[in-house]
């Protein structure tokens, strides 16, 4: 969902951009980083309040499924990173 987001959102009205997909592991936590130097979302862009169906379904599985955490950057590129439990 955070790619489709991305190809949907971060270049619209743009041809090209690039978008990468980072996984790492450490002290006993996964950490899953989707990342594009698209157009950068709005200032008033608040991960808490945001009520669109996609995001709503990635922070509920991350959350309830996962047990984890989400978190969004956008300084020059657009971070959305996922860390949850291993096991």
């Amino acid at each position: 969902e955070l790619l489709s987001n991305a190809m949907r959102h971060a270049f619209a009205g743009q041809r090209e951009g690039t978008i990468r997909i980072s996984y790492a592991s450490e002290g006993g936590r996964a950490r899953v980083c989707v990342a594009d130097n698209g157009q950068g979302l709005p200032a008033t862009f608040n991960l808490d309040t945001a009520k669109g169906l996609g995001l709503t379904i990635v922070e509920t599985l991350t959350r309830h499924e996962l047990h984890g955490d989400i978190a969004v950057h956008s300084d020059g590129e657009t971070t959305f990173t996922i860390s949850f439990p291993q096991g």
